[in-house]
């Protein structure tokens, strides 16, 4: 449950554990789920599917839980890359971002230009 990818398929990724993500309490539960997908509805569910007996029920769970309303919220909660204000989310987007942190305006600029306006959600 952190920034980093599992080192071997099928393992954990280095991060809280699943022992500790099912024993924290709801609400510090969803704020765990939210520093990576910022869509409060599936973090609700997925919070609540608690516990977990592996890494692989708790993706499970994760994708079966993932709506269309939920990528297009955790789309418009996610920080452009070169966006600054991206200091202020999870350590995942800071992490994303810090391959452009020390880019110039222009750089900047042009990954503005080639990503075009930021996602907004859609009324279903």
């Amino acid at each position: 449950m952190t920034s980093t990818n599992a080192a071997v398929p099928g393992e954990p990724p280095e991060g809280i554990g699943l022992p500790a993500f099912n024993a924290r309490p709801d609400g510090r539960a969803r704020e765990v789920l939210l520093g990576c997908c910022p869509a409060a509805g599936w973090a609700e569910k997925v919070a609540a599917g608690r516990p977990y007996t592996s890494l692989d029920s708790l993706l499970t769970r994760a994708r079966a839980a993932l709506t269309d309303e939920d990528v297009i919220e955790a789309l418009a909660g996610h920080p452009r890359i070169g966006d600054t204000r991206a200091a202020a989310h999870s350590s995942w987007s800071r992490g994303e971002q810090a391959g452009v942190g020390g880019s110039g305006d222009t750089v900047l600029a042009g990954l503005a230009a080639e990503l075009g306006p930021p996602v907004t959600p859609q009324a279903p």
